[in-house]
């Protein structure tokens, strides 16, 4: 069953709980000319305050029927989210090279696929706690070029990358379910930078951060060749550092970029 609600609907739902309850913010695409005239404001912040994690956000197929292709699996009713096929989009290795240089990325799914499950789980703020956090390094370079998935029971104590299949194991999901002061995101972050690429190739400033991922998207681009002075095409408008990021984010890397305040 597909779910009865739009993946911006979902998106928008879980961002606002993340900045209510988990200090988080989302970095504008286009800040006021208010914000951009103020000292301090963006123009002129060059460190980065807080860590900028990065999203994309999917929407869960609900499969219950035993002839489901991957029913045998986990011998129970379980949800399936599409990754783009490397064919027709770079965009899971712009992630994982993303993560591989030093910054927290996610695919973030819903638990659920019914409208009405979303609006219960919004009005109780549930729905951190009622999706699936896998990053793109958990799940790895894709095999080949064909279309995958990954697949999880409800309670998501089963995630598979198919079609191999393959395990995967979420260290997200293992510290936010034992956390009880809703500070998983921060237990997560002490763990990420413990590894070596956070250690090696994390960035402290805007311009840095910028000049990371567009170095990132030449890489990948292909015959296509978009070098930094093709990027900065796209970004001509906006003056905020901060704020190109974002947009190359959402452009190039399918997701949104929030900040942690830490």
């Amino acid at each position: 069953m597909k779910p009865d609600f739009s993946e911006s609907t979902y998106a928008f739902s879980l961002v606002n709980e993340m900045n209510r309850m988990y200090s988080f913010n989302l970095a504008p695409i286009f800040p006021s000319l208010y914000e951009e005239g103020k000292t301090g404001g963006y123009d002129t912040e060059v460190s980065i305050h807080g860590v900028p994690f990065f999203f994309q956000f999917k929407l869960s197929n609900f499969l219950s029927r035993f002839n489901a292709k991957n029913y045998k699996v986990f011998n129970s009713s379980y949800y399936q989210f599409h990754l783009h096929a490397r064919k027709k989009s770079k965009q899971h290795d712009l992630l994982l090279h993303l993560e591989n240089s030093g910054n927290p990325v996610f695919y973030v799914a819903p638990r659920f696929y019914k409208h009405n499950d979303l609006n219960v789980n919004f009005r109780n703020s549930n729905m951190v706690s009622e999706s699936i956090w896998i990053t793109a390094k958990e799940i790895g370079a894709l095999p080949d070029d064909d279309p995958h998935s990954v697949c999880f029971n409800e309670d998501n104590t089963l995630v598979y990358l198919f079609s191999e299949p393959r395990q995967i194991n979420s260290k997200f999901s293992s510290i936010n379910n034992i956390s009880d002061d809703l500070n998983g995101f921060n237990a997560y972050l002490d763990y990420f930078k413990m590894s070596s690429s956070y250690e090696k190739y994390h960035k402290d400033t805007w311009e840095g951060l910028f000049n990371q991922m567009v170095y990132i998207i030449n890489k990948h681009s292909g015959n296509s060749s978009l070098s930094k002075e093709n990027i900065n095409n796209y970004v001509d408008d906006i003056n905020s550092m901060k704020s190109k990021c974002a947009f190359l984010s959402r452009l190039f890397f399918g997701a949104e970029m929030l900040i942690l305040n830490t």
